[in-house]
């Protein structure tokens, strides 16, 4: 009977371990769910958010030379034009929502609309040195622009004008301030972070300093480099003044914008991109 009553409280001890198992792999599943459920809230918030950008391209006026016959209808060229940067949006986007809060990047205000919580308290932190980081990047853009003049040939000068007027003010600030850091910060420079942590730290603990710095340094170059075709669009003359210049022009904010995201969140850095076009449209304004 002693040993009966053992192997039943044996019995019974290995059903009640089921049970609990069973439980935990229920909770663990739910909890995938609901991570799983977060993630494409947050991913449908940034992407929305970066259409408006490629969206407000429909109505910028392409450096198309009058007297090129067109295969296609005006449209028909912007339409198609949308399609590129749609599809980096959605890489860049879907790549920040996997890995970005692995290597300690976020979106506070974007996490906070998808979680229902204080938008006010996501953005606050952020305002501040965001506009900060604008007031700064803008004044150093405006300086070289205005150095850059007396160095680069004047037919670059004045059809990069002509572009830059023709841009409207609405898509600077949505594609631009908004649409450029998703790509380049959100999605690039979260890439670069992740694959600094995966081969120096093994994906164990913080990515080190270096990590953050190094992604931060790239991006920015990438992003000035990501420039480069505009100016063979242009049909200017293209030496070497008028590269350096393109690229260390726009680098110099990527290296911003990119410790904003670092330290304050990425809507930091979209606050500080969209200051930066204030503050080089008044410059321009006061000329």
């Amino acid at each position: 009977m002693e040993s009966f009553s053992i192997i039943n409280s044996y019995a019974e001890s290995i059903l009640v371990i089921e049970c609990l198992k069973g439980k935990f792999c229920w909770l663990s599943t739910w909890n995938q769910r609901i991570k799983v459920n977060m993630s494409m809230k947050v991913f449908t918030v940034l992407w929305l958010t970066g259409m408006a950008g490629v969206i407000s391209l429909w109505w910028m006026n392409l450096p198309i030379p009058e007297s090129e016959e067109l295969q296609l209808p005006l449209w028909g060229i912007k339409l198609l034009s949308l399609i590129q940067p749609t599809f980096l949006l959605s890489i860049a986007v879907l790549v920040g929502v996997v890995l970005a809060h692995k290597v300690g990047l976020s979106a506070p205000l974007a996490e906070a609309i998808a979680n229902r919580t204080s938008m006010s308290l996501a953005i606050q932190p952020q305002v501040l040195p965001g506009i900060i980081g604008g007031l700064v990047g803008g004044i150093v853009l405006t300086a070289i622009q205005f150095c850059a003049k007396f160095l680069l040939p004047s037919d670059f000068v004045m059809k990069a004008e002509t572009l830059s007027s023709s841009t409207p003010f609405l898509t600077r600030i949505l594609y631009g301030g908004i649409t450029e850091e998703l790509l380049l910060r959100w999605g690039m420079m979260t890439l670069l972070v992740w694959l600094g942590w995966r081969v120096f730290s093994q994906g164990q603990g913080e990515p080190s300093t270096l990590c953050f710095v190094a992604a931060i340094a790239l991006s920015a170059f990438l992003f000035g480099f990501g420039h480069l075709p505009l100016v063979f669009v242009l049909g200017t003359q293209v030496t070497i003044s008028v590269i350096t210049y393109v690229i260390v022009g726009n680098s110099v904010f990527g290296l911003i914008a990119g410790y904003l995201y670092w330290r304050k969140g990425l809507e930091a850095a979209m606050i500080s991109h969209i200051v930066v076009h204030v503050v080089m449209l008044v410059a321009r304004l006061a000329r």
